[in-house]
C-alpha cells in the first residue's frame, strides 16, 4: 500500500496548515487565551510551547466584538512566555464588524483586498455564531458557513482557519458529552474539531492555578493524532506600560509530561498497536455522529464519511462486526443500544 501523505504541519504535530478546524467549548473555558497563544506564535514564529512553528505567518483575527480585550490578552500571553510583543503586533490584525461567511464570504474577501492581506497563514473567526446570518442548527445553514470558508481560503492562497464555537449544554453534566453545538455539519465538514473542557465546571472567569483540557473531537484528516493536553490558568499579569488601576492579564501555561487520562471527545482516540489511518477514523466518526442523532440509509452514512464509497462500506461493516451498528431488515442501520463510540484513551 502507499504511504500516508506527509503532513504539512503549520504547529508541528498539532495544527494542519491549510485546514479548516473548530475549537468549542463553554463559556470561560479558556479558549480565547487558547487561541492568543496561537496566533501569537504563529505571528511571531516562535514555538508553541514544546511544538514548532512551521508556517509562520500573519495573522487575522475576526471579532464579533471585543478587540480591545483581545489585544491585552495576547499582550499578556506574549509578556509571560517571553516573545516579543512588537513582533507578533507587525503580523497581527483585529478585524470587527465583519460580514457573515455563510452569506457574504465576498464582502470578507473584500476587507482583505482592502487592507492587503493576501498573505495571511492563519485566520481566526470567533466566533461563528457572530459570523453567520443562518441557523447553527440547521444542516443547509452550516453547509453554507463550510463553503464560505473554502471560498476563502480558494482566495486567500489557503490560510488555516479556526471557527471558534459554543459546545452543548450537555457538556455541563458529562465530559464525554461535550461536542459542537447545533448540526453535525460542522464536524462531518471541517478537517479537525477540538474541545476545551474547564476541569473545575466552574462558571465564570478562570481562576490562577485552575487547568482546562484540550482534546481532540475529530483527528486532523490528514495526520496523526494527538493526545489531550492540560494547560493552568496563570493570572496576575501586570505588563510594563499598565496604569496602576490596570486590571491584570492572564495567560495558559501547558502542564508538561502530565497524562489527563481523558478519551477523545466524541469517542475518538488514537488506536494502541496499529498505525492509525486519518480518513478512516474520521469517516467513522462520522458515520456515529450521524447515527448518534438518528438511524439513516447506507447511502447517507457514505455520503457522511468523505471517503470512496468501497471504503466507506468497509468501515461500516467492521462497525457492524464490532457491536457498534445494527443494521435492520427495513434497511436503516442504527446504533446498537449498548453501543459506545469506538476508541481507547490515550495511553
Amino acid at each position: 500500500m502507499p504511504d500516508q501523505p506527509k503532513t504539512d504541519w503549520q504547529i508541528d504535530r498539532f495544527l494542519p496548515f491549510g485546514s479548516l478546524c473548530v475549537l468549542f467549548g463553554l463559556p470561560s473555558a479558556g479558549k480565547t487565551a487558547l487561541l492568543c497563544g496561537i496566533a501569537s506564535t504563529i505571528a511571531s514564529g516562535q514555538a508553541w510551547y514544546t511544538n514548532a512553528v512551521l508556517r509562520p505567518g500573519p495573522v487575522v483575527w475576526l471579532v464579533g466584538e471585543g478587540a480591545g480585550g483581545i489585544k491585552r490578552r495576547i499582550r499578556a500571553w506574549c509578556s509571560h512566555h517571553g516573545i516579543d510583543i512588537i513582533d507578533v503586533e507587525r503580523r497581527l490584525y483585529i478585524l470587527e464588524g465583519c460580514p457573515r461567511l455563510d452569506i457574504e464570504a465576498e464582502e470578507i474577501i473584500a476587507a482583505f483586498d482592502e487592507r492587503s492581506l493576501h498573505s495571511a497563514a492563519l485566520i481566526i473567526v470567533d466566533t461563528l455564531a457572530r459570523h453567520m446570518g443562518g441557523d447553527r442548527d440547521k444542516a443547509s445553514d452550516i453547509t453554507k458557513v463550510i463553503s464560505g470558508c473554502d471560498r476563502l481560503q480558494k482566495s486567500l492562497g489557503g490560510p488555516t482557519i479556526i471557527l471558534v464555537h459554543h459546545t452543548n449544554w450537555s457538556a455541563r453534566e458529562d465530559v464525554s458529552a461535550s461536542r459542537e453545538a447545533g448540526s453535525i455539519n460542522l464536524r462531518a465538514g471541517v478537517d479537525m474539531s477540538m474541545g476545551l473542557v474547564r476541569d473545575s465546571r466552574k462558571d465564570g472567569p478562570l481562576n490562577s492555578g485552575e487547568r482546562v483540557t484540550l482534546s481532540l473531537a475529530k483527528p486532523p484528516r490528514d495526520g496523526e493524532p494527538w493526545c489531550p493536553m492540560r494547560f493552568e490558568a496563570r493570572t496576575g499579569i501586570l505588563l510594563p506600560d499598565d496604569p496602576p488601576d490596570a486590571s491584570p492579564g492572564f495567560a495558559l501555561a501547558l502542564v508538561s509530561g502530565e497524562q489527563t487520562g481523558f478519551p477523545y471527545l466524541g469517542g475518538v482516540a488514537r488506536t494502541r498497536g496499529r498505525t492509525v489511518k486519518p480518513a478512516t477514523e474520521n469517516a467513522k466518526a462520522a458515520m456515529l455522529d450521524l447515527l448518534a442523532n438518528k438511524p439513516a440509509s447506507q447511502q447517507e452514512l457514505i455520503s457522511v464519511s468523505g471517503i470512496p464509497r468501497a471504503s466507506a462500506q468497509r468501515v461500516l461493516n467492521s462497525l457492524i462486526a464490532e457491536g457498534h451498528v445494527s443494521h435492520s431488515t427495513r434497511g436503516a442501520y442504527k446504533l446498537t443500544t449498548d453501543s459506545e463510540p469506538a476508541g481507547d484513551e490515550c495511553p
